[in-house]
């Protein structure tokens, strides 16, 4: 079998503290294309919340890539794009759909964010919505690129807290958009240049509560000579190992 045009790997852990796993996630390395959700803890079935919001992300997305690649475009990641906010929307719709037909599923939320890959390995288009975030890793340094759809990082924007003051802040997990709760939401799209040797972070906020930015940096840098599923692990377990007070799910995609 010929390799995947993007290698990918991808890990999950219900974490030190919490009872079950309420993340959900999906790798097609076939097609370049990642997601990640997080149900939202507290509130009922954050689990069927965030697998409804990853079948439905990942059925739409699957489809418009086979699109590109049935048409062998070579034009902008647009169109890609603006089916990958169709489908965040639609994947938000599906969940409350679900919470209004059964009184059980009321209220359940996630976050969600999408990565793909254009065919061609030249642009990648990301879609987010909620806390859990994506990176960009080159010459052994980070880069965040979606930003926290919470009450904190609005303040931080408004200039009422700095980063250091909102890291231990009260209600730094208060989320400001979410799947399938709330107003209605408003995805935010990345689409950006890419090139060999770029490595993509998806991951929830199990791991990034726990890790700075650069504790992220050196556990890769340790773990990657072992290959992507041992440095996705490695991430979950220094994720764990400094308290794991919550579920945690790292996805990685390399342009190669």
């Amino acid at each position: 079998m010929p390799p995947a045009p993007f290698p990918t790997a991808v890990a999950t852990d219900r974490g030190r503290s919490r009872l079950r796993n309420e993340d959900s996630h999906l790798v097609d390395p076939e097609l370049g294309l990642v997601v990640v959700a997080d149900g939202m803890g507290g509130h009922p079935d954050g689990d069927v919340a965030s697998a409804l919001a990853t079948q439905e992300v990942g059925r739409r997305m699957r489809s418009a890539i086979e699109g590109v690649l049935a048409s062998s475009s070579t034009e902008s990641a647009s169109p890609l794009g603006e089916k990958m906010i169709q489908a965040v929307l639609m994947a938000d719709a599906r969940i409350r759909e679900a919470g209004a037909a059964e009184s059980s599923h009321s209220g359940m939320g996630t976050t969600l964010t999408v990565l793909a890959a254009h065919p061609d390995g030249t642009r990648v288009v990301i879609a987010h919505i909620g806390d859990s975030r994506a990176y960009v890793l080159e010459g052994g340094r980070s880069r965040q690129l979606t930003r926290d759809h919470t009450w904190v990082e609005e303040q931080i924007a408004a200039g009422a807290l700095t980063r250091e003051q909102a890291r231990g802040h009260c209600w730094r997990h208060v989320l400001t958009q979410a799947a399938g709760v709330g107003d209605e939401i408003t995805p935010e799209l990345l689409e950006l240049d890419a090139w060999p040797g770029q490595l993509y972070l998806l991951c929830t906020d199990g791991l990034t509560n726990m890790l700075t930015n650069l504790a992220i940096e050196r556990t890769l840098e340790d773990a990657l000579p072992r290959g992507l599923e041992g440095a996705t692990w490695a991430l979950v377990d220094a994720a764990n190992d400094r308290g794991g007070i919550d579920n945690v799910t790292v996805a990685l995609l390399s342009i190669e």
